[in-house]
């Protein structure tokens, strides 16, 4: 069979089957998308910030990386913006991965916590986001949360995630964005993030035009990320490249591979 000439999505444990092919080069690209959990704050459960701080603190990244992409194929690190070095940010970092089951079951009894179940929702059409969750909720529920793990085909959890009424966290992955305008933290998005002070520097991030001004102003939404607990950050991805060996000369791969200037070698 001909190899083909171009592979742009390849999930990372076909790496080494792929690599035995000399027809084929196989790279891995630097990190440009990272894998999160969706938090809704309209649910009452979520709407605390102390259920959050738990939640935050009962996970252990890199086992969940090492369940989504396996060894070789991640990064832990608080940044936002994977892929867009210029806006590589340690902001936020003290509320980074830091595992700390203990301090999550006293911030759960702190905040009363009932046992109320989270309705955790995946997909197992995203193997990478399935397997993680599987051991997120193990996690959660080692230091004293009930979860509820409903697994449901992609189309139908992308229509419930709209419903606040039905789900307190899901697991997505965050592509590549190169500024942070197109990152969407506004009110609006998926799990109602909504405070002035927040909202504010994203207003203040889009009016303004100097890189040198945006820098501090993104530096300030990405703490409060990580202060506030919307969602979160789990690991940055990164992506398998695999190509004929004789395809040449393609152009950034990030958004979509451009093949304008393109060639095949001898």
């Amino acid at each position: 069979m001909q190899a083909p000439h171009y592979l742009e999505i390849v999930n990372p444990d076909q790496a080494p089957v792929l690599s035995e092919d000399p027809s084929l080069t196989v790279e891995t690209l630097p990190a440009d998308a990272w894998l999160n959990i969706v938090l809704n704050l309209e649910s009452p459960v979520m709407a605390d910030l102390n259920v959050r701080r738990a939640f935050q603190l009962a996970l252990d990244h890199e086992p969940v990386m090492q369940a989504s992409v396996g060894e070789g194929f991640y990064e832990l690190t608080p940044t936002l913006l994977p892929g867009a070095p210029i806006w590589d940010s340690q902001a936020g970092a003290e509320r980074y991965n830091q595992y700390d089951p203990e301090q999550a079951e006293q911030l759960l009894l702190d905040a009363g916590y009932d046992g109320t179940p989270l309705r955790f929702m995946t997909t197992q059409e995203i193997p990478q986001e399935y397997n993680a969750t599987v051991v997120i909720k193990q996690q959660l529920e080692a230091v004293g949360f009930l979860v509820e793990l409903q697994v449901y085909d992609g189309a139908t959890l992308s229509d419930l995630r709209n419903d606040p009424a039905v789900w307190e966290a899901y697991t997505a992955t965050a592509s590549f964005r190169p500024d942070p305008v197109l990152r969407n933290l506004t009110c609006s998005a998926t799990g109602s993030w909504c405070t002035p002070e927040k909202d504010e520097l994203l207003a203040d991030l889009q009016s303004e035009a100097e890189y040198e001004s945006r820098f501090p102003i993104w530096e300030d939404v990405q703490t409060a990320f990580y202060e506030e607990v919307p969602r979160f950050k789990i690991g940055s991805i990164k992506r398998i490249h695999p190509r004929n060996a004789n395809l040449q000369g393609i152009g950034p791969t990030e958004i979509q591979p451009d093949f304008s200037n393109a060639w095949f070698s001898e």
